[in-house]
């Protein structure tokens, strides 16, 4: 007996040619995202020794889904039926295999009633009875179908390529977005490693929907008000030689001129802002950057207010302690998103970059990025490691962490960046807890609870 799908869609599929290849004839009605994400969390649980089992998943669906309106071939849909359809529990009861009839549910209207493939031995061939006796059903569960017109496209689609340079999910951008919209002031915080300059470089483009209206400044100790608003600075005339002082608009101001010239979007992005002592730069702008309508006298005697059109977007490095303790009255006044490394047991942007870049031992290396993370929030989650250290240029290219490159990078970036953390402990004893022996010993170790 044909087995229903549980999900409810409006794909159609047609046979490529009377043979067994398939061709999805309404392919603006698939729900791409939502499809790419549970073949990526499919290929992401399937243990390396078992690539060559999902070789045509991993190449012909992952091909197919790039271009959902070409032809998904059998080897790939045949393949990931048999895992659900494992006669073997372990495989056919295991996360694999419930993530793989996810995937079909989400593609077909029903599974078949027993393993579309010839034989264990011969994987990735059509049996033609039990083809035809899924086809014929598919075939008039179909003739119900009524194909909706294509959607338009919802806010999500404008974060498209946010989330193709960063990996993180559009969710993440549109709260970024409605934010920086509401308060006009961002912190993006998070640990080392996270690309917190990065991206929010990226987002003040794309809010400011031009490179040209965005300045960059970073924050540091000495940094203060006569750097950012206005000072007193030293001068050298060129005929004479001599020295002096005159008056100097600092760079806030400066670039609160030149946004007042138009009604675009500006953003102003300060790295590392709470590097600097916030009643010192800011001064008198504390008042404005909470009463936005407002105009005040600065120490210079000029009347200032803050262009409307000006946003803010800061970033924070959660680790260094002696500083992440932001002045109350810069906290009140900025909204503050994180970006994570870890969630649920899952990285939030490794997994994906692993996926994206066809990482051959991608679970192995996911697997050993979330529990050294685990061991370090045990001591504090605010000093976890970021993605940013495992997004290696030689493993993209190799496509595969190699034992050398997993060695090499807990030697010279791991074992140094979390012994600034542990600096009471001993080389060996950190070595003990966070080296490269110790986080797989751990995964062997949690493998094993689970499953006693």
């Amino acid at each position: 007996m044909l087995n229903s799908s549980v999900a409810s869609h409006n794909l159609v599929w047609e046979r490529d040619g009377g043979g067994y290849d398939l061709r999805l004839t309404n392919s603006e009605q698939l729900d791409s995202a939502h499809v790419q994400t549970l073949l990526a969390a499919f290929l992401l649980t399937t243990h390396p020794r078992q690539r060559g089992i999902n070789e045509h998943i991993r190449n012909e669906c992952k091909a197919w889904m790039e271009t959902p309106s070409s032809i998904l071939k059998s080897e790939g849909y045949v393949t990931l039926s048999n895992w659900f359809l494992s006669r073997d529990k372990s495989y056919s009861e295991s996360e694999r295999g419930e993530r793989a009839g996810q995937i079909w549910d989400a593609l077909f209207l029903c599974r078949p009633d027993s393993r579309l493939s010839i034989s264990p031995e011969r994987s990735s061939e059509v049996s033609p009875d039990v083809f035809n006796r899924w086809w014929s059903e598919q075939v008039r569960l179909q003739a119900n179908v009524t194909v909706a017109p294509p959607q338009a496209q919802a806010p999500t689609g404008q974060y498209t390529e946010l989330c193709q340079k960063t990996f993180l999910p559009p969710e993440f951008f549109a709260d970024f977005d409605k934010l920086l919209e509401t308060k006009r002031q961002v912190i993006l915080q998070g640990a080392p490693g996270t690309g917190k300059t990065f991206v929010a470089d990226l987002f003040a483009e794309h809010w400011a929907g031009d490179p040209s209206r965005v300045m960059f400044v970073q924050f540091h100790e000495s940094y203060g008000y006569e750097d950012f608003i206005f000072g007193i600075k030293p001068f050298v005339n060129e005929q004479s030689g001599n020295t002096g002082f005159k008056p100097h608009r600092g760079v806030f101001l400066e670039f609160c001129e030149t946004v007042r010239k138009g009604s675009e979007r500006h953003v102003l992005v300060i790295d590392e802002i709470n590097r600097a002592k916030a009643a010192r730069v800011f001064g008198e702008l504390l008042f404005l950057l909470e009463y936005r309508n407002r105009h005040i006298q600065l120490q210079s005697g000029e009347d200032f207010s803050i262009p409307d059109n000006l946003f803010i977007i800061g970033t924070m490095n959660t680790a260094d302690k002696s500083i992440a303790l932001v002045d109350f009255a810069l906290r009140r006044r900025f909204a503050f998103i994180t970006i994570k490394t870890i969630t649920n047991g899952q990285s939030v942007v490794l997994r994906h970059w692993l996926f994206a870049n066809g990482i051959q031992n991608a679970a192995e290396v996911e697997s050993l990025f979330v529990a050294l993370n685990e061991v370090v929030a045990e001591r504090d989650d605010a000093l976890m490691v970021g993605h940013s250290y495992f997004m290696l240029e030689q493993a993209r290219q190799e496509k595969c962490f190699s034992p050398e490159t997993l060695d090499f990078l807990w030697k010279y970036f791991i074992i140094p960046l979390v012994s600034e953390y542990e600096f009471q402990l001993k080389g060996p004893e950190v070595e003990q807890r966070y080296g490269l022996a110790a986080i797989r010993n751990r995964i062997t170790l949690g493998t094993k609870a689970e499953n006693a």
